[in-house]
C-alpha cells in the first residue's frame, strides 16, 4: 500500500489514506482520535538513483529541505 493523502478532517481529526492496486484491500483510511491536538512526525527515506544511496529524514514537515537528516529506526 502507498500513502496517497494525509490531512485533517473538517472536524479536526488527522487522517492517512493508503491505496493499493493489488490485493483484497484497495483503500485504507486511518483516522486518529485523540484527546489533545495531534502533531505529525514524518520518518522517510529518499533514494538517490544516481548515487545508489538511501538518505533518511525525520521531522514535522515531510520535506527533506526542512526535516532533519537522521537514521530511521522506527516509530516512537
Amino acid at each position: 500500500m502507498a500513502v496517497t493523502d494525509v490531512g485533517v478532517t473538517d472536524q479536526g481529526k488527522p487522517y492517512i489514506v493508503l491505496r493499493s492496486h493489488r490485493g483484497i484491500v484497495r483503500e485504507l483510511i486511518i483516522t486518529v482520535q485523540a484527546t489533545q491536538p495531534a502533531e505529525w512526525l514524518y520518518g522517510y527515506m529518499i533514494r538517490d538513483h544516481d548515487l545508489k544511496t538511501m538518505v533518511s529524514y525525520r521531522g514535522p514537515h515531510g520535506d527533506p529541505e526542512l526535516d532533519e537528516r537522521t537514521d530511521l529506526v522506527g516509530f516512537e
